[in-house]
């Protein structure tokens, strides 16, 4: 479908969310040369943010789909992560009528977008991936993280990811945690153990966030599959758990 961006941003009312500085909160004093993971309780009141880049954002998600796709979706088929995302797509259809009652209704089997005008079945039978449907209706990029025994650890065994901070979804694809940080030397380091510990102990009902920031120079590299106008870019994102 055509997304018409400046009708969808002329006919809602958008937030511009208080704590969005943007979207990072805040940092805890650090050692020099010491990483701490900064995470924090996440209020699921701001756990899915709606702003006014919504339209411009999901008419990027189409082409990008459209000529990309192998880029920014990956999926294992094993019956744990059809699950998975399943049951990640009817949570947001139970959360977004909820919390943004003027962009989203809530539907039988589903959700009715209000913004692109569409209905996004939650139906398990369809044929749709239940990670692009969780796209669609969201800013996001998603990722679904599973307990493997063979490693020990959470490994992504599905991912949609429009906007990475320079960083190729399939290299990540079935790694665990450690692999797919390798390159992140303060990781490596300082983070691993308290990560793993993390993963492992937390609730669905205690999740948490972090913020992560990143100054790109470079834009021509394989890895932007989003390349802004200007010549720099600052990228903020926010990881929740």
């Amino acid at each position: 479908m055509v997304i018409d961006v400046e009708n969808v941003e002329n006919s809602f009312i958008w937030e511009t969310f208080k704590d969005g500085m943007p979207y990072l909160g805040p940092y805890k004093t650090e050692m020099p040369g010491r990483i701490k993971m900064q995470t924090q309780k996440l209020d699921l009141e701001n756990w899915v943010k709606i702003d006014r880049t919504y339209a411009s954002q999901q008419r990027e998600k189409e082409r990008l789909l459209e000529t990309k796709k192998d880029l920014v979706f990956v999926t294992n088929d094993d019956p744990s992560t059809v699950l998975a995302k399943h049951e990640f797509l009817e949570l947001l259809c139970d959360y977004l009528p909820k919390r943004y009652p003027d962009k989203f209704e809530a539907r039988e089997k589903g959700v009715y977008n209000k913004m692109l005008d569409e209905f996004v079945s939650s139906h398990p039978d369809e044929s749709d991936d239940p990670l692009l449907k969780a796209s669609r209706l969201t800013q996001e990029d998603w990722c679904i993280m599973e307990w493997k025994e063979e490693h020990q650890a959470y490994c992504l065994t599905a991912g949609a990811v429009f906007f990475p901070m320079t960083w190729a979804l399939q290299q990540k694809f079935n790694l665990p945690m450690i692999g797919i940080h390798k390159p992140v030397t303060g990781f490596i380091n300082h983070l691993v153990p308290k990560v793993y510990d993390l993963l492992k102990t937390m609730s669905s009902d205690a999740p948490v966030y972090r913020g992560n920031w990143n100054m790109s120079l470079d834009l021509d590299g394989v890895l932007d599959l989003h390349k802004p106008p200007s010549g720099h870019v600052e990228r903020n994102e926010v990881n929740s758990f």
